[in-house]
């Protein structure tokens, strides 16, 4: 505390989550009474551990606010510091499947991702109800992330001061990332005597000893990622290696073709052509059935 009017301050606090994990935030700042205007401004940074997600994150934080009698604003930003996604489960198609050369098994990954955003409110007493004690607070936000889909939601507040040590209040939240939500909370001051008011706005000057009105807890989102992981030969950890060969050309066209799934090798006479060195290179040599040949009399299936 400088003066009456004029106080820097540090938070801490800590939470737990329901799967018994938790985490810290710790902000230091400082708040700012104009006596002649009336009203408190506030300015913070902030530093937030969460390790109540499936992985752990880091993230710094600002927060400002402005609050006078009749009109407030409150504007946060966050962003996440260091890995802001992680592979959390995977799980295997059944059976491989054939592209270019190699085997391929179908992967599916789940992906959590934590988000960076801003938002920004502004608010002030309800009319007619405001000398109760009541409050609504309208706003922007926007969540976005590298690996995650970004969106724009919108913001609605509302809370009472059921003493000048009680508030309880409620928010909901709408956005194309985590859809519609509603949350109620309830913050409650060690009071230092007996509440002396109920039930009506507290003094602008009394913000001045008032919590940030900021997300707390990281948002994280979860994403299937579907791919696939070529299948590798035991012990050297090479992709396995298949030269495909559809013997179907007629007697006389040129030899053709890569060994691919996709542009095999037309004759027998295209294997052939290879050097060692490249016929080395494959693990596998895939024959399919292709045009009947007739030798010596006899026909047979090349």
């Amino acid at each position: 505390i400088v003066d009456d009017n004029t106080i820097f301050f540090y938070d801490m606090r800590g939470f737990v989550t329901d799967n018994r994990d938790g985490g810290f935030n710790f902000g230091v700042g400082r708040r700012t009474y104009n006596p002649q205007a009336d009203r408190v401004w506030s300015n913070s940074l902030w530093l937030d551990y969460d390790g109540g997600h499936v992985e752990q994150y880091l993230r710094g934080g600002y927060s400002g606010s402005m609050t006078s009698r009749y009109i407030r604003y409150r504007w946060n930003g966050y962003w996440i510091l260091g890995d802001q996604n992680n592979f959390i489960s995977s799980s295997f198609g059944d059976a491989p499947t054939y592209a270019g050369s190699s085997l391929q098994l179908a992967r599916t990954r789940t992906r959590e991702v934590a988000y960076s955003g801003f938002d920004a409110t502004v608010g002030g007493p309800i009319p007619l109800l405001g000398r109760f004690g009541l409050n609504w607070d309208f706003g922007l936000y926007y969540n976005g992330a590298e690996f995650g889909k970004d969106g724009v939601g919108f913001l609605a507040k509302a809370d009472a001061q059921l003493t000048e040590d009680v508030s309880l209040g409620v928010s909901y939240s709408d956005d194309a990332v985590f859809g519609a939500n509603a949350q109620m909370n309830l913050a409650i001051n060690f009071p230092d005597g007996r509440s002396r008011s109920i039930l009506r706005q507290p003094r602008v000057h009394d913000y001045m000893l008032r919590s940030d009105d900021r997300n707390y807890r990281v948002a994280t989102e979860r994403y299937l990622v579907e791919d696939s992981l070529a299948l590798q030969c035991e012990g050297t950890g090479n992709d396995i290696s298949i030269a495909h060969i559809i013997p179907d050309a007629t007697d006389g066209a040129t030899p053709s073709g890569d060994g691919t799934i996709e542009n095999p090798f037309n004759s027998l006479a295209a294997w052939e052509q290879l050097s060692d060195a490249e016929k080395s290179a494959y693990h596998i040599v895939l024959v399919r059935p292709g045009t009947d040949v007739t030798i010596e009399g006899g026909t047979y299936q090349a």
